[in-house]
């Protein structure tokens, strides 16, 4: 991957003292401490950004509290510089008022505003682009859960929103569609994946499965879950997997399950991993840093992704499992495994119950042939999906957008 240092056409970046500096503002609703898939998106590209921009991120976050420097060697994110915001919490979002969303981006008086839609913050610095005539690129992450009242009529009225942004980024084609049918232009649609963020986009070595042919599912080789074990992310579905492990168990399958994350929610699945008397075959790992992760990867029969929303809006680990040969088992509805899948690389089974995930991951933990089969293929796979291959991808639009 390229270091920071230059722009992507080999252009010397601007002098930052310089008032041709161009100032890119990305408005984001969460970003660190927490280190969820939209902030490693936001802290990731901001980072390629800046070797040849200004780059500060705008979030609502107490002003006390502290931004930890990003953990890793800093190769591609490195400290952005953070303007904090207050905030007031409106249905479970933490939404900055306008006025003073409007001051601190006139404050800094960016070139180009770059929002991270689901977001009200995000929606408002759109309306500030617009009404101040600067460039704005919006990124539709994915809809809010629809069993949100206010979700579809949200989701559509933003929808409506980007649709008026100079380019929209999504990661997936599912959503460019989506945005397509609810009357966005496609022509500032562009689809773009994200790489993988393990290793700030350097990812630990050997990039490759230990999982030998011989190697057969077990202790040594469970299936793999990686994800926030908190409310906000129950959509990920960790207790589906559980009771998942339970029946194939049932049937004698002796499943073995790694679950990686930490929340809120965490001690009522360890209960219930307990109370289904899988508690021996279902191991919390808690969070892990990235060569502990990678090393994990690089073990697992499968990474499993249950998720049964498409407020699962890529689920970038699907790259980052690829890459060390470890197929995905996951459903339809969510992006990352629906891709994965359909390059040869994992299985996507119809989201609905509870039946059609069991039945894939019987069918991976089973075949020992089929897993090699998709293992290969994931290797292949993965090298469209690394950051040197999209990385310039995405700076060239945003270059594009600012010259034209």
């Amino acid at each position: 991957m390229r270091e920071p240092g230059g722009p992507s056409d080999g252009s010397p970046p601007r002098d930052p003292g310089s008032p041709e500096r161009t100032r890119i503002a990305l408005v984001t609703p969460n970003y660190l401490p927490s280190l969820g898939g939209v902030e490693r998106y936001v802290r990731f590209t901001g980072g390629l950004l800046r070797a040849w921009a200004e780059v500060r991120v705008f979030v609502p976050l107490r002003p006390a509290q502290d931004v930890p420097a990003p953990t890793g060697e800093g190769r591609s994110a490195g400290d952005l510089p953070v303007t904090r915001l207050p905030f007031r919490t409106l249905f479970g979002e933490r939404v900055v008022p306008a006025l003073e969303l409007f001051e601190a981006l006139q404050e800094f008086d960016p070139s180009l505003v770059w929002s991270h839609h689901p977001s009200v913050n995000a929606d408002i610095a759109g309306l500030y682009a617009r009404l101040k005539g600067c460039k704005w690129v919006a990124t539709y992450h994915a809809d809010l859960r629809r069993d949100k009242p206010y979700g579809p009529p949200y989701s559509r009225w933003e929808s409506y929103l980007v649709g008026h942004a100079d380019t929209v980024f999504t990661t997936t084609e599912h959503y460019r569609q989506k945005l397509i049918r609810r009357g966005a232009p496609g022509d500032r649609l562009v689809t773009l994946p994200t790489g993988p963020y393990l290793g700030d986009g350097v990812l630990p070595l050997p990039v490759a499965t230990t999982v030998t042919e011989d190697a057969a599912p077990g202790p040594d080789h469970p299936l793999l879950f990686v994800g926030g074990l908190d409310a906000a992310r129950s959509y990920k579905r960790p207790d589906l997997l559980v009771r998942a492990v339970h029946d194939l168990k049932a049937r004698s399958l002796d499943v073995r399950l790694w679950i990686v994350g930490d929340g809120d929610r965490r001690p009522s699945l360890e209960r219930l991993a307990a109370e289904l008397g899988v508690g021996r075959s279902v191991e919390f790992l808690g969070r892990l840093g990235d060569e502990d992760l990678a090393d994990r990867l690089r073990s697992a029969w499968a990474l499993v992704l249950p998720s049964d929303s498409d407020a699962e809006g890529f689920g970038t680990i699907c790259v980052e499992a690829i890459t060390y040969g470890c197929p995905v088992v996951g459903s339809e509805l969510a992006p990352g495994p629906k891709l994965v899948a359909e390059r040869g690389a994992g299985v996507a089974y119809p989201v609905g119950d509870l039946a059609h995930l069991e039945a894939a991951l019987e069918r991976v933990w089973t075949d020992r042939a089929l897993r090699g089969k998709l293992s290969a293929r994931a290797l292949t796979v993965s090298k469209e999906y690394q950051w040197p291959a999209i990385g310039p991808r995405l700076e060239g639009v945003i270059r594009r957008v600012l010259a034209a």
